[in-house]
């Protein structure tokens, strides 16, 4: 009995160690997927992005934006009580409390960046919230994430430009209905403090000329999407409007201008589709519609 008793617990040994080893071959595979994703996708934003930008939940917020050919970040340092005109059709509010209304109508951190985007006049796709616990709060993919965390790694303050948004800067003091008094980030005054920081070099080389038709009913549309080309370094020379309206945003070309860094930038932002055709006005138009208007209105 004794000797049943003892092959039993043996055998029971044998098969927890064997789990245990599989269980460890699957995470080392995990990891090794994991690595080798994130390793592809930084060779893929390595050739295909010029820039990558990426708004840190906190106080203050702060948007780090590196250039990835020269490995140059910028770092732009925002109050997060500071308020902005948010999208979505919210009306004005603080970062911080776009944060909490981003939570609680489940656009988590988009609303954020999102505003962002447009009080500075900057592509900021991702946000990345480190405070909530062990595993962060992102938009970013696991890829991305990784490749992000790898990057920044070590971010040497002789290759860093900071900015900070502040009262002696770029944000204003308005009196509000209640009596109260709030800080506001002013878009003029930010173009003005922020200047070609955003430039891309490339698109300058390229210089390409651009222009830009706003295809629905929202008169400031094609202005703002100008603002944010102007930023990189896209020489825009005509804002107008156009029909009939499309959807989604286009931009267009010949073949060559069609396949440029100009281009490939303005697909990326706007999320656009890429056509080979004649332009009207310039070497690219860029045809705006109302997937990007979406953004403005309030959700249904």
């Amino acid at each position: 009995m004794v000797k049943t008793f003892a092959l039993h617990h043996k055998s029971r040994h044998e098969r927890l160690g064997a789990r245990y080893w599989k269980l460890m071959l699957l995470v080392m595979l995990c990891l090794l997927i994991a690595l080798a994703a994130a390793a592809f996708f930084y060779l893929w934003t390595r050739d295909n992005l010029s820039r990558l930008t990426v708004v840190s939940i906190g106080e203050p917020m702060v948007v780090w934006s590196q250039d990835l050919r020269s490995n140059k970040f910028i770092q732009i340092n925002i109050p997060a009580s500071a308020q902005v005109d948010a999208v979505g059709g919210y009306g004005r509010y603080s970062l911080e409390a776009l944060w909490k209304l981003g939570a609680i109508d489940k656009k988590n951190g988009t609303l954020v960046s999102d505003s962002l985007e447009e009080a500075l006049g900057i592509s900021i796709p991702w946000y990345l919230d480190v405070s909530a616990g062990r595993w962060p709060r992102t938009n970013m993919p696991l890829p991305l994430l990784l490749s992000w965390i790898w990057r920044t790694r070590s971010v040497k303050p002789d290759r860093t430009t900071e900015v900070a948004i502040t009262p002696q800067t770029a944000l204003v003091v308005q009196d509000l209905p209640d009596g109260t008094r709030a800080a506001v980030v002013d878009p003029t005054r930010v173009d003005a403090l922020v200047g070609t920081l955003f430039e891309d070099d490339v698109i300058r080389r390229e210089h390409l000329s651009v222009t830009v038709y706003n295809t629905t009913d929202m008169p400031t549309l094609g202005s703002r999407v100008g603002r944010m080309l102007n930023r990189v370094g896209v020489f825009v020379v005509r804002v107008g409007n156009d029909s009939p309206t499309v959807d989604r945003c286009t931009v267009s070309g010949e073949a060559a201008a069609a396949k440029s860094v100009t281009a490939r930038t303005i697909a990326s932002i706007f999320r656009c589709v890429t056509e080979v055709k004649p332009s009207e006005a310039g070497d690219l138009d860029v045809r705006v519609g109302t997937a990007y208007q979406a953004r403005y209105l309030p959700a249904r």
